[in-house]
């Protein structure tokens, strides 16, 4: 929108082994949620997304790990 929302950014930094999640609410940045990332490089996952009342959830197929 005009205001530069973004509600959810995910960044799987797999070099740091570290998911970064992240919201821009009136375009200002908050503070990374970094959660440990522990898919190899190369392993093929997916990333499901939920949309709760209180937030989002993540989570991996590879693992079931939460975010």
């Amino acid at each position: 929108n005009s205001r530069g929302d973004v509600l959810l950014h995910v960044n799987p930094r797999v070099n740091d082994r570290q998911l970064i999640l992240n919201a821009a609410p009136g375009g200002a940045w908050g503070a990374e949620e970094r959660h440990p990332w522990r898919i190899p490089r190369g392993d093929q996952f997916t990333l499901i997304i939920m949309v709760a009342e209180q937030g989002f959830k993540v989570k991996n197929s590879a693992n079931g790990e939460s975010a």
